[in-house]
């Protein structure tokens, strides 16, 4: 019998294309390597309830972490995965095992995705394997509403806050960034290597560096008091967008120059860019 042969080069494309299990004629093919197996599912870990701490860091390698605000005082921890090997019963026992663990290290509540028996880290434990495979992971971390310091490090994906306040961490060194709906009431750092941030209804009360080498900024004016805020946002090769219909004042410098600084809402924002374009467009909100 002819084999089907898929094939795909992103892990966003493989997301959105593969569910389920692959059958016997079958073959998934990423840059080059043919796997015959695949599964997928989704899975939800209640670590239970974290009075003492308020700071949480999760890291992955590949794959993406959206943190959002709990109902209550548990941290829940939702795992969607697909895993292509050449071996079935490889792909069930990650299937059966991939769980998630956290711990109180100096104060922070660190997360990790893990193997349920051993606590350590999935990606690693599935390369000790030793067996050819691919694993795509995504993650949404619900955190209680008292927890205000969130730090993320995810080398290819995506990271997304939504709806909460704080002081706000992310490293993507290749991927995207998004925070929506939140308030920067401490200090913040977000950075991107390749690849996009995206700032959308957020407030400021604090000092905060958005920064990405290569991609681009799509930044919200803020519609809210951010008075206390000072906002520093460079790309080194691509383009600065503000957008949103808040009224500013434009102090230094302009869009035309590469380098300018404005206030909107009591919110102090730089920005500049080194090779591409910066801009305001006040008719996208």
């Amino acid at each position: 019998m002819k084999k089907t042969y898929i094939r795909l080069t992103s892990a966003l494309m493989a997301a959105a294309l593969l569910t389920g299990c692959s059958n016997e004629n079958s073959v998934i093919q990423f840059d080059d390597i043919e796997y015959k197996e695949q599964m997928g599912g989704t899975r939800t870990v209640e670590l239970g309830e974290i009075k003492d701490l308020s700071a949480m860091h999760i890291a992955i390698n590949s794959g993406s972490i959206k943190i959002v605000p709990s109902d209550d005082d548990n941290v829940t921890v939702a795992i969607d995965y697909q895993i292509y090997a050449n071996d079935h019963d490889l792909c069930q026992e990650f299937s059966d095992r991939i769980s998630s663990v956290g711990e109180d290290k100096d104060g922070v509540y660190d997360i990790k995705l893990a193997d349920k028996d051993s606590g350590k880290d999935i990606e690693r434990w599935i390369c000790e394997k030793g067996q050819r495979c691919r694993i795509e992971l995504s993650a949404d971390v619900s955190v209680p509403t008292y927890f205000n310091n969130f730090s993320v490090d995810v080398k290819t994906g995506n990271i997304t806050f939504k709806d909460l306040s704080g002081s706000f961490i992310a490293n993507a060194e290749t991927g995207n960034i998004t925070c929506t709906g939140s308030n920067m009431k401490k200090s913040s750092d977000l950075y991107c290597e390749i690849g996009n941030i995206t700032i959308t209804s957020c407030t400021f009360r604090s000092d905060a560096e958005i920064k990405v080498k290569t991609g681009n900024v799509s930044f919200g004016l803020p519609k809210d008091n951010s008075e206390g805020g000072k906002v520093d946002v460079s790309v080194d090769t691509g383009s600065v967008s503000f957008k949103g219909d808040t009224e500013y004042s434009m102090e230094k410098g302009s869009p035309e120059s590469g380098s300018m600084s404005l206030s909107a809402m009591g919110c102090e924002i730089s920005a500049s860019v080194n090779s591409g374009k910066l801009k305001i467009d006040k008719e996208n909100n």
